[in-house]
């Protein structure tokens, strides 16, 4: 067998195997928006959008346990 050919046949192989182990980690989730929204026309004479009352800025960073903080 040619490498072009040992090549193809080792790529179609390990895509074949992999489809059933992607699915395996699927989420059974809500589908999300399924049926079409209409939204009402842009009016550009509306308030305009402002910070929550009580809202303060707040610094914070979160530590993964897999690995270390800014870590590739």
């Amino acid at each position: 067998m040619n490498t072009a050919l040992q090549l193809a046949a080792i790529t179609l192989l390990a895509a074949g195997t992999s489809l059933p182990v992607v699915s395996a980690f699927a989420q059974d989730e809500p589908p999300g928006i399924t049926t079409p929204m209409v939204f009402p026309p842009f009016d550009p004479n509306a308030p305009s959008c402002s910070r929550p009352v009580g809202l303060v800025p707040t610094l914070a960073y979160v530590q993964e346990n897999d690995r270390a903080f800014l870590e590739g």
